[in-house]
């Protein structure tokens, strides 16, 4: 069993209202960082765990937690300088976004409009059945319903722009039926207000936008809160969601003609109304620039859509620095590392994490980490010969891991696990 461990904290109201911190269950009277360090502390000696084995830190991103200069995380690494702190991956995802979100005063409009659309049908089963059935003369019911845009869970958001973009003509279609037909004067103003915001090209701009910008980072939300990701891979998924992000914003003419496209199968015209022109006030200690306030056809990109996806790429970039120091500190260990890395290079990390954690490896970590090296060439010798040279990279280093490890490799069941696949890919199917 390891010595050193790593600390989560994070706290909510219990249904008194008290606010309550899970290390077990602690009342929490005040909220400074020093309240929140002197609870860790006690708690951890209760528990009969020295402060100084804390090697990680997990809080959110309050300031009382994550301050780089009072924060818990800073007066715990004064302590202790190794237990370094990594902000919840899948919580900073949802913050790049909701800051992306916060971007422009349109954006937040447009999102205010998605969920409006999503209350005036879900808050009545008639309207809710005719946007679900459609044409009278079907019967089917769409899979694709609309979803509820939450403020807290970006991918909740996802689901709602692609619910919508999907069923976006049957929305036009269901609000103007109801206009015409029905005889409650307050639905009626509802449905034609809510048609008209959805009967714009900037609306359909922005719905392509977000829908592709949401997308690029879907599988990354997915992936963070598997309960068996490591950290390199999660790195290597953020480097893809930047580079999925820096292609779009490159490539805003292919945002432009999926929009026009639609505009055109769903009967919108693509040009932007023309308003009387609004700008803002220009204060005496302010340089004079663009001060245009509307958004048209040719300002759109430099008002929306560079705001949007450059606040994303920045936030990407500089909410996982603390990730990134852990993933590069430990990346030589990574078995696939060790495999194609050369000694004197192994030599140079080995020394350098060993000067970083002088008090928990000995200067013998260097001689040990290249035997396992070499064990890893060997076995690779073994493992990828002639019959097998087709191997994938991923299975080879995985088959390595197993060979090397052959100790542990001996203690799994293989039988079990064997049975368990093959009765979760089995297709039979009991009918009686």
């Amino acid at each position: 069993m390891s010595t050193f461990f790593s600390i989560i904290v994070d706290s909510t109201q219990d249904i008194t209202k008290l606010d309550q911190s899970f290390l077990g269950f602690y009342t929490i009277d005040h909220h400074g960082a020093e309240d929140y360090t002197n609870l860790i502390i006690n708690v951890l000696s209760q528990l009969g765990l020295d402060i100084s084995k804390c090697r990680g830190q997990g809080y959110d991103g309050a300031k009382v937690m994550s301050g780089i200069y009072s924060g818990v995380q800073k007066r715990i690494q004064d302590i202790v300088p190794n237990a370094h702190f990594v902000h919840c991956c899948a919580h900073n995802l949802n913050l790049v976004i909701c800051d992306s979100a916060k971007s422009s005063d349109t954006v937040r409009r447009f999102f205010i409009t998605v969920q409006a659309v999503f209350n005036f049908f879900s808050s009545s089963a008639h309207r809710w059945a005719l946007l679900a059935l459609g044409d009278e003369n079907t019967l089917k019911v769409h899979k694709t319903v609309l979803k509820k845009v939450c403020a807290t869970r970006w991918k909740a958001r996802h689901q709602a722009i692609f619910a919508l973009k999907e069923r976006f003509n049957d929305v036009l279609i269901t609000l103007t039926k109801i206009a015409l037909t029905t005889t409650n004067g307050d639905e009626r103003n509802v449905s034609k207000s809510i048609r008209s915001k959805l009967d714009s090209v900037e609306f359909i701009l922005l719905l392509c936008l977000w829908e592709r910008v949401l997308r690029s980072m879907q599988d990354v939300s997915k992936v963070l809160q598997s309960v068996d990701i490591n950290i390199q891979t999660s790195c290597d998924l953020l480097e893809q969601a930047i580079g999925s992000l820096s292609e779009l914003r490159q490539n805003y003419s292919d945002i432009v003609n999926i929009a026009n496209d639609l505009c055109s199968k769903w009967g919108i015209s693509s040009k932007f109304p023309s308003k009387r022109q609004q700008f803002a006030k220009l204060h005496f200690d302010e340089i004079d620039g663009d001060r245009r306030l509307n958004v048209t056809e040719e300002n759109f990109k430099i008002k929306i859509f560079y705001p949007v996806v450059d606040t994303a790429l920045a936030q990407l970039k500089n909410r996982f620095k603390g990730l990134n120091v852990i993933s590069s500190t430990f990346e030589f260990l990574n078995p696939t590392f060790l495999i194609s890395t050369e000694e004197n290079d192994l030599i140079k990390y080995a020394f350098d994490f060993i000067q970083l954690y002088k008090s928990d490896v000995t200067s013998d970590f260097t001689r040990q980490l290249l035997t396992s090296a070499e064990r890893s060439f060997s076995k690779l010798k073994l493992i990828k010969n002639y019959l097998r040279n087709s191997t994938s990279q991923e299975r080879l280093s995985n088959i390595s891991v197993l060979s090397i490890e052959r100790c542990r490799t001996d203690e799994i069941n293989i039988k079990k696990i064997i049975t368990d696949f093959a009765n979760a890919k089995a297709r039979k199917k009991m009918f009686f």
